[in-house]
């Protein structure tokens, strides 16, 4: 019972640094928030923005989200607080997945490698957060 209490903690706090990175990071770059969790409107189109520490090596949405999107922000962190968005569109981010299904409330969901957001993403932005 103690492994699952840690990664129900693990998780919720990956939960809270998701939503808050993304919020911080679509107000610099000026995207509106829209829809549930971490959706927004950058440039007329419906996307979600991923944040992912440096260890971090994949990013994962949930497959009924992605019905609504035109494309996936993954924002992944490097040294010095910068991150540095790429864009896969939807069609790339389902054409590399790999899927999970689980516990989690949303369902299944489809994780990519952050070596195809490196590979087919297109470079939005790089960001420097306060620390």
């Amino acid at each position: 019972m103690r492994n699952m209490t840690q990664d129900q903690r693990k998780g919720a706090e990956a939960d809270r640094y998701g939503r808050g990175c993304a919020a911080s990071l679509a107000e610099k770059i000026g995207a509106r928030k829209s829809g549930n969790g971490n959706q927004y409107r950058y440039e007329n189109e419906q996307v979600v923005i991923k944040c992912a520490r440096g260890r971090n090596r994949e990013t994962g949405v949930s497959l009924h989200m992605m019905e609504t999107l035109a494309a996936i922000f993954g924002a992944f962190e490097h040294p010095g607080a910068r991150y540095r968005i790429l864009r896969p569109s939807a069609k790339q981010f389902r054409d590399n997945m790999r899927i999970r299904s689980g516990g989690r409330p949303a369902g299944k969901e489809g994780l990519v490698k952050r070596s195809v957001f490196e590979r087919e993403g297109i470079e939005v932005a790089v960001v420097r957060m306060q620390t």
